[in-house]
This record gives C-alpha cells, structure tokens and sequence, in this order.
C-alpha cells in the first residue's frame, strides 16, 4: 500500500542569466490517501432486561392499527416477516414481541474498508523573477463500505421459543469532486531599493 507519491518536471528558459521573460515552468504531480477506513469493531454483552425488539415494537405501536403494510419496511416489516413480532393476542390494537421478558446474549459486529485518496496536478512559473504564478487542480475519490451484523442469541438456552435472530446492513458511499487553486506574488522594488512583496490566492470549494 502506498499512502504518497509524487513527480516534478522542470524546464528553463535556456538563459541563467536572463534578468527578463519567462524562467521556464515546473510540473508536479502527486497522490495522497487523506484517510484509510479499514476496521473492525466487536460489542457482545448479556442484556436480560430487552431486547431490539422492543424498539420496533415501540416504533410498530407508534401506528393506529396492526397492519403490516403500515410497518417500516427496513426495520419492523422485517420482523414481522421473520415471525419476531406480531399482533398482541390480548390487545389486537397493539404489536408485541417473541421476547417480552427474556434477555439475550447480544452481538455487533461492524467491518469498514475503505480510502479517501487526492490527486493533484500543479504547476508553477515565474517572470523575471518579480511575478510568481502558481495553480493546482485536485480530485478527491471516496470509496467507503460498511457492513453490520447484530445478532441476539439464546446462549445458555433458557429460552424455548427462538434460539437467535440477526440483522444485517451494508452501506456503500462513493463520492467524487475536483477543486482548483491559483495563487500569485509579485515583488515590488521601490527607488529606494526596498522590496515589498504583494500576494494573492484563491481557491473553489470541492
């Protein structure tokens, strides 16, 4: 894995000692990786008081009405299809879980890979050695994955009616942009020999 790397052409104008005119102009390149997103985390605990569920069927019971189509698709629908929640047999107004007082062992579990890489393209001059010009132009790529697995378990089997359940997400962001910058000195020599130098630079957002 290279995380820098980097090139310079230079030209002149072919006269050292020339006072006047253009000096010849220098070309860089360069790539850099801004950020690696490589990792793994792992979270596991015993958790008797609840479960994930309960939050669906908090967010389920949130609706008027037991209708599955009224479920969040990504979230409660899922359960309900996976026969972790259902319409509550005393109440059938309300939704609840096949875990209303068992814990779990409960399990997390997130991969990330990924990069943010830049790629610049730069090139400086200067005149007469009084006015110095310079600009670069950058483009940044973003590659990031993640993929989640929770999963909650009956490790010591206490628990008749399931023995675990998981859940699994994957995100995907890719993103691209490019930005430019340009920046100029020029060197200012009075009558009475002091220099003073005046300088600008600007730069687009990204």
């Amino acid at each position: 894995n290279v995380g820098s790397l980097g090139f310079v052409l230079s030209t002149s104008s072919g006269k050292k000692k020339r006072k006047k005119g253009w000096k010849g102009i220098n070309i860089a390149g360069s790539y850099n990786r801004i950020s690696n997103y490589r990792s793994e985390e792992l979270m596991k605990g015993e958790n008797k008081n609840n479960s994930i569920l309960d939050a669906y069927i908090a967010e389920a019971n949130s609706n008027i009405g037991t209708f599955s189509q009224d479920l969040n698709p990504m979230r409660e629908r899922l359960a309900y299809d996976a026969w972790l929640i259902d319409p509550n047999v005393e109440d059938s107004s309300k939704w609840s879980s096949v875990l209303p007082n068992a814990g779990m062992l409960q399990q997390r579990t997130i991969s990330s890979t990924g990069r943010m890489n830049e790629y610049s393209l730069s090139f400086g001059t200067n005149y007469g050695d009084r006015v110095f010009i310079g600009a670069t132009l950058n483009h940044t790529r973003l590659n990031y994955k993640e993929h989640l697995v929770y999963e909650e378990s009956d490790a010591l089997d206490t628990i008749n009616i399931i023995d675990k359940f998981s859940i699994t997400e994957d995100l995907i962001t890719i993103g691209s942009g490019f930005n430019f910058a340009f920046g100029m000195n020029v060197k200012i020599i009075d009558v009475t020999g002091i220099e003073a130098t005046l300088g600008g630079y600007f730069s687009t957002p990204t």
